[in-house]
């Protein structure tokens, strides 16, 4: 039968344990007999008592540990990464539910699988932390080697050491704590015994963050410790003293009074690593430059401010405050007090709640931020995580979001005053989360979303319908277990689209650029054309031109020879035909406009010098006898020569007729709706309506695009000159939505238009063409559904 491990072997304090079972040696006899005598019969006079269990005290009395004095304890949660304790729960809850502050300790076997493995596997089986007071910090149980020089199902244990090294031991623990720091946000306890610790590792420094649990068992009662590991350590935090009593399990003392093992398990007392106390916070625009910043709150209390440059990196931090360390939260939440500013809100360690005014501005002279306004009295250190989420519940105002331990999440409404409102529970189960993230609108939708991260590093997204009301989780990524904080930004990139940061236990902030859950909208580029399309003045996208249900593209030279290009439904023209010989040189702007005039045909519009408009019915037939266009009717008299670019867009407002779009050199943007008829008495347009009031001047190339992200409304894409390609959702009244940034590198084009369906997937594709004369496509994709991020970038190191 197999040599069972876990269950029977390994726990605190063994090397003790086992020698006083089995040592056939006289004195060691002795020495065990003496130790007995004196163990389980008292406790030191000093400190707040405690105790740790693990399976082989399968029925702990916890009133009875609490009656003798005990207000904290550990529970054994896994060894290795293949046991875990079955009475975990029943152990971890029953201290818990007598008063008790409780936390989970991690037996490791460096030997069986690395730090980081062995770290994830306690966070999933009971090792998390949270900052809720009555939560121990997770340990590391390092100690001797519970089965030296044996072999237990194929598996050889090693010697005392484990057969590893002083420095595999030491880069082990390593990976273990920043593992753990990055799963928890903090860095785990080391429970450990002296001489082990000296003889197997060397007294290593560098080990002062880990906060020390040192195992010493006396002959007779005192108070005195005995050594601990000096390069890393003058005193401990914990001392276990007993095996055999009196409390039940092992027999603890905590170094220091009960508020501070409070603090230590709210993270605030010391030894504590420094990582686990800075806090980075995501205001917004905090200096008024109209980029999304940050801010750090470090382990001294100092504030530090990192401007963002508005491509999703950040510039050269500097101080902005000292002493808050006051605090141990600092949160971002937006206007909240209605002034058009951005602010802080903070929360002390006692659980109050107060409020800093942004001002807007980050100079030598002033801090961006006013002096500090309680709005809250106590009570809010009941959370275990505060979030500013801008406007959560569809009232224009930022609002709260907080959870509490058992998992139900809360939010409060803010007032738009700087006061928090009323909080009522929405939601419940966010427990299995060990952070929380305001992400803003991360869908694109209009609505402040929320993501969540597990233990095991997946990350998971929810949308919020609007009211507070949190729908279609689905998980968009996993290993994000590497960062200890990650924080939603807004728009750091000036895309219109929000992002997110990820901060990694060395302060290195990795930047995610937010796609709004769908891809860009096209496939990579490829060349339809090698060369020769520069004998071209003009080319014109138009929906179908002969019939044949493919896109196909219209160019005139400057000779005024007009040709058409027949799309062949695989993404590129075929062979070129004539279809007007010469005049066409009258035009300054022709626009493939579709079914102009309702009679299923696609038609174009032309603008003469003059200002004069015309349309050439389309007769959907090119062939020898037919050039695809009946007789121009001139449809606008004179005027519109007002404009300086005129498209065809679609149809904008969903009647069914096709619309004409129109720019201003003053950067108005204007509709001319369509009525898909026209005749003697009707121009085919209605009078024109102004849609953009300004800036639209900013776009060398505007076109109207067709459905281009699958919504079943038309759509608008423009480039800047800095080669920036901008999509305009159409809303199907006739209006566009916010601009979202959804290429770069674009002014290698000298003209970009419309496709229309080149590969005949019914999705509207893109063509644009170089100086060289080459040709090239970018096939639509209709904006499909992602992961709502592009790879991350290094933002910053804090």
């Amino acid at each position: 039968m197999a040599e069972a491990i876990g269950p029977g072997g390994a726990e605190m304090g063994q090397r003790s344990k086992r020698v006083t079972a089995s040592s056939s040696s006289a004195g060691i006899q002795k020495l065990n007999a003496e130790s007995l005598s004196t163990e389980g019969t008292w406790m030191p006079s000093f400190g707040i008592q405690g105790l740790d269990v693990s399976a082989h005290q399968p029925g702990v009395d916890w009133q009875q540990q609490w009656n003798m004095g005990a207000r904290f304890a550990y529970v054994k949660a896994s060894e290795g990464n293949y046991y875990t304790n079955e009475l975990f729960s029943s152990q971890y809850q029953g201290s818990r539910s007598v008063g008790m502050i409780r936390g989970a300790y991690h037996f490791a076997i460096p030997n069986w699988s690395s730090g980081t493995d062995q770290a994830r596997y306690f966070v999933q089986n009971g090792g998390g932390w949270s900052a809720d007071g009555y939560t121990m910090p997770p340990v590391l149980d390092f100690e001797f080697n519970p089965y030296p020089g044996r072999t237990i199902n194929g598996f050889y244990f090693g010697n005392t050491c484990y057969d590893m090294s002083p420095g595999q031991l030491l880069s082990w623990v390593r990976d273990f704590g920043n593992t753990m720091q990055a799963l928890t946000g903090r860095l785990p306890v080391i429970y450990t015994n002296t001489s082990w610790w000296n003889q197997c590792l060397g007294n290593p420094a560098g080990f002062g963050d880990y906060p020390l649990w040192v195992a010493s068992y006396p002959l007779t009662a005192t108070n005195n410790a005995g050594p601990v590991p000096t390069s890393s350590w003058s005193t401990y935090s914990i001392w276990q003293y007993s095996s055999t009593g009196p409390l039940a399990g092992d027999s603890n003392v905590w170094n220091g009074d009960y508020p501070s093992l409070q603090r230590f398990a709210g993270a605030t007392s010391l030894p504590e690593p420094s990582e686990s106390v800075r806090r980075t916070v995501a205001p917004g625009d905090f200096n008024g430059d109209g980029n999304a910043d940050l801010i750090q709150r470090r382990p001294d209390g100092e504030l530090w401010f990192y401007p963002g440059d508005g491509s999703g990196r950040y510039l050269a931090g500097r101080k902005i405050g000292s002493g808050w360390q006051l605090y141990d939260r600092v949160l971002g939440v937006g206007d909240y007090n209605g002034d058009g500013k951005n602010d802080l809100i903070a929360r002390k360690l006692d659980g109050s709640l107060w409020f800093y005014a942004g001002t807007g501005a980050v100079t030598p002279s002033n801090e961006g931020y006013s002096m500090a306004v309680k709005i809250g009295d106590y009570g809010w250190n009941a959370f275990t995580s505060i979030l500013g989420v801008r406007d959560f519940d569809g009232d224009k105002k930022p609002d709260l979001l907080a959870s509490t331990p058992d998992g139900k999440l809360y939010l409060y409404s803010g007032t738009g005053t700087g006061k928090t409102g009323s909080g009522r529970q929405i939601d419940y189960g966010w427990n299995v989360f060990d952070q929380l993230v305001a992400i803003q609108d991360f869908d694109g939708t209009g609505t402040s979303d929320l993501v969540g991260r597990r233990p095991d590093g997946t990350l998971w997204f929810y949308s919020n319908a609007g009211n507070a009301t949190l729908t279609n989780p689905r998980q968009i990524g996993s290993g994000w277990g590497i960062y200890s904080e990650i924080l939603g930004t807004g728009d750091s990139n000036g895309d219109s689209m929000s992002d997110f940061v990820g901060v990694q236990p060395d302060a290195s902030v990795y930047f995610y650029a937010g796609t709004a859950m769908r891809d860009q909208g096209y496939s990579p580029a490829r060349k339809i054309g090698d060369y020769g399309w520069d004998a071209f003045n003009l080319l014109v996208g138009t929906p179908d031109f002969n019939g044949d249900g493919k896109g196909d593209l219209l160019a005139r030279k400057p000779d005024g020879t007009l040709w058409f290009y027949p799309g062949n439904g695989t993404g590129a023209y075929g062979t070129p035909t004539k279809i007007g010989n010469y005049g066409w040189e009258a035009f300054d702007f022709l626009a493939g406009v579709g079914d102009f005039s309702g009679d299923g045909k696609s038609d174009l519009v032309g603008r003469k010098r003059d200002g004069t408009l015309w349309l050439y019915p389309g007769t959907g037939r090119i062939d020898a006898a037919n050039q695809g266009y009946g007789t121009p009717q001139k449809i606008g008299d004179y005027g519109w020569e007002a404009f300086d670019v005129i498209t065809g867009a679609g149809d904008l407002d969903n009647d069914g007729k096709k619309d004409i779009v129109a720019r201003k050199p003053d950067g108005s943007l204007w509709l001319y709706r369509g009525t898909g008829i026209v005749n003697s008495t009707n121009l085919g347009y209605l009078g024109a309506i102004q849609i953009g009031d300004y800036g639209w001047d900013a776009f060398d190339h505007f076109f109207g695009s067709g459905d281009f992200n699958a919504d079943r409304k038309n759509d608008l894409l423009a480039r800047k000159p800095d080669g920036t390609v901008w999509f305009y959702a159409g809303d199907g009244s006739g209006r566009f939505g916010m601009a979202k940034r959804i290429a770069t590198g674009w002014n290698i084009y000298d003209v970009l238009l419309s496709g229309s369906n080149l590969n005949s997937d019914a999705v509207p594709d893109v063509v644009a063409r170089k100086p060289d004369g080459s040709l090239w496509a970018y096939l639509g994709t209709g904006m499909q559904p992602n992961e709502g991020y592009l790879p991350r970038t290094l933002a910053t190191v804090l």
